[in-house]
């Protein structure tokens, strides 16, 4: 990101000499991120994981203008945010052989944000239900291609035939190889917006295996020395999670990097209520472990996968109330744009002849 904003702003100084003038003309003079937030703005995310990951956007901007600032001493701060914000929300990143490499498209960078295919969630109530609901599904899917002469070019292709006056849009996710999970969090990190309805939206219930078998063994009051021993349901939890991804792995869902991310060891819950896998895996077989059963790869639908399901649970209601000080009725209100006092707004979903999924989503 560094490396592209200072050439943007290289160009910038050019002015109309510059072959990238007409671009530069029309791109935004401001980017409403978070890093840029007042204090106060920052209170009302809530949530401490966001938080730490502004706090640690903020961090970064500041070492790149420390390195900046002693090499290119005709740049200004306020310039340099900006050629940042720039970069950050609207270049594309993809993998070359010399590592990660950003780019600001012309046209490419002007396509709206579409949500990923929306995930289906199956339950007994609620079959097949799509929770995608305020932004359609992509469109557009781009590549990264070398031509003959080894130059870099991007392709950009629709995904289905589209009717006439129908937007075409991308995932600001990333490309056919998914660069990052969409969620809200890196959205509004990213992008300065969040999706209403985002099938990938998630919430961090734990930051990896290891917080995980902390918690459970604290919330099932485990006797590090009984039978099986606290380091024995660790081994149990660890060797599920490690067996699964390799399974992802070798099935071609993801590639072997992909969990060397940190990101991609978080145990998130999903919107719509799906839990991650390896999470309730792992409490599953502790579960086993402690009832003298073998532990296995399986997800059945078993009373013990039902407990480790709820177990999950539990934790997000803990994250709830711990890290969130406002209460629904005030959230619902903020997100409707009413901005009365909690005391004397009667939330929708409240009402009985209103829809509470339709409500509620």
């Amino acid at each position: 990101e560094t490396k592209l904003a200072i050439k943007l702003l290289r160009e910038l100084q050019k002015g109309d000499k510059s072959n990238w003038a007409p671009y530069i003309r029309i791109l935004p003079k401001s980017v409403d991120l978070p890093m840029f937030w007042e204090q106060n703005d920052l209170d009302e995310l809530e949530l401490d994981a966001m938080k730490d990951m502004v706090t640690d956007y903020k961090y970064q901007l500041d070492q790149a203008w420390y390195e900046v600032e002693q090499r290119y001493p005709d740049f200004t701060r306020e310039l340099f945010d900006w050629a940042w914000s720039i970069v950050l929300s609207r270049s594309f990143s993809f993998e070359t052989n010399s590592g990660e490499r950003h780019a600001l498209i012309p046209i490419a960078d002007m396509f709206n944000h579409g949500s990923d295919t929306p995930l289906e969630f199956s339950n007994e109530s609620e079959p097949n239900y799509r929770a995608n609901i305020l932004y359609p599904p992509s469109n557009v899917v781009w590549k990264v291609r070398k031509d003959k002469m080894g130059r870099i070019g991007m392709e950009m292709r629709m995904s289905e035939d589209l009717p006439k006056e129908q937007e075409a849009l991308i995932s600001y996710g990333g490309s056919d190889k998914v660069t990052f999970i969409a969620n809200n969090d890196l959205l509004l990190l990213n992008y300065g917006f969040v999706s209403g309805g985002n099938s990938l939206d998630d919430i961090n219930a734990f930051e990896n295996i290891e917080h995980l078998i902390r918690w459970y063994i604290d919330a099932r009051s485990i006797d590090p020395t009984g039978k099986p021993s606290a380091n024995d349901l660790a081994g149990a939890a660890m060797a599920s999670v490690r067996s699964f991804q390799e399974e992802l792995i070798q099935s071609g869902q993801v590639e072997r990097d992909f969990f060397k991310m940190p990101s991609a060891n978080k145990f998130n819950i999903m919107h719509g209520g799906n839990l991650d896998t390896r999470a309730v895996l792992a409490v599953l077989n502790m579960e086993r472990l402690r009832a003298g059963l073998t532990i296995s790869n399986e997800v059945d639908s078993s009373e013990a996968t039902s407990f480790a399901r709820r177990t999950i649970v539990m934790r997000l209601v803990q994250l709830m109330y711990d890290e969130f000080p406002s209460g629904l009725k005030r959230d619902l209100l903020l997100l409707s744009g009413d901005l009365r006092e909690p005391e004397t707004w009667e939330p929708a979903l409240m009402k009985p002849d209103i829809d509470s999924r339709e409500t509620m989503d």
